[in-house]
């Protein structure tokens, strides 16, 4: 037995439940409309859409909810960015031949590729996996307080090479940077670095693959994810589904049924 939230024309956002009865060859399937069914209003309608009471208040873009979460990373149910911290430059670009902005660069692990992101800012500042005051600042008093490594140092360009230092520990690398179709980048070793920009909410709009399957994004503010079927007559979820709000580098995805998510963009 499995539950699916779907979506079509006549009833809106639902969901259904279907149990499929085994004996020998034959199989029977048995579909149930649950009672908690969420109606989507139609265009003219008097009806406004049910949404769940703690979703974004803004809709797909504008500024999300803040809060002091300190014992909470980005990504962990119930964070929230602090609403403090300093700017971040809004376009990634070198400066005076210093990184300047937000980046991104693959990292490696024992099992997978994943992408590392790293802040630098024109006083000198670098940041690893930068922690967030919103949308478009970076939280640098509140990552310096986090327990255990923080990822926050300071950081200097010089002669070629580019020294680090985080958390007592310093490195010097080869430093080179340059231009290509896809735009700057620069070099620290042999790992490349690409600019990360804030993407906006009509830029999510659409359908998403992931190695979990798929995230399709509506303009009316409502999401669903994980095996996603979509046809002329109904959308299927076999996973989760409910409302997303985008605010710069961060996307908040609010389930139905859970508390809601905050994830910076990658």
């Amino acid at each position: 037995m499995k539950s699916f939230d779907v979506q079509n024309a006549e009833l809106g956002a639902h969901t259904r439940m279907l149990a499929v009865l085994i004996r020998g060859d034959l199989r029977a399937v048995i579909q149930e409309l649950l009672q908690s069914v969420t109606i989507v209003a139609k265009p003219g309608s008097t009806t406004a859409p049910a949404v769940p009471a703690t979703a974004p208040a803004s809709g797909v873009g504008g500024a999300l909810p803040t809060g002091e979460t300190p014992g909470l990373y980005m990504g962990a149910p119930g964070w929230r960015p602090s609403g403090c911290g300093v700017k971040i430059p809004p376009v990634p670009s070198m400066v005076e031949g210093r990184p300047v902005g937000l980046w991104w660069r693959y990292q490696a692990d024992a099992t997978r590729m994943f992408p590392l992101l790293m802040i630098y800012l024109p006083v000198g500042t670098v940041a690893y996996n930068p922690r967030f005051g919103s949308g478009a600042l970076f939280d640098v008093d509140g990552q310096r307080k986090q327990r255990g490594r923080t990822g926050v140092g300071v950081f200097s360009v010089k002669d070629g090479k580019i020294t680090q230092t985080t958390d007592g520990f310093s490195q010097t690398d080869t430093f080179t940077f340059g231009t290509d179709r896809d735009g700057s980048w620069f070099e620290i070793g042999a790992g490349r670095h690409y600019p990360l920009e804030p993407i906006s909410a009509k830029e999510i709009v659409g359908t998403w693959r992931s190695p979990s399957g798929k995230y399709t994004f509506r303009a009316d503010g409502t999401y669903e994810s994980g095996n996603v079927i979509i046809n002329s007559e109904v959308t299927v979820a076999q996973g989760t589904a409910g409302r997303w709000q985008a605010d710069g580098y961060l996307l908040a995805f609010q389930p139905s049924n859970g508390a809601e998510t905050l994830y910076k963009r990658e």
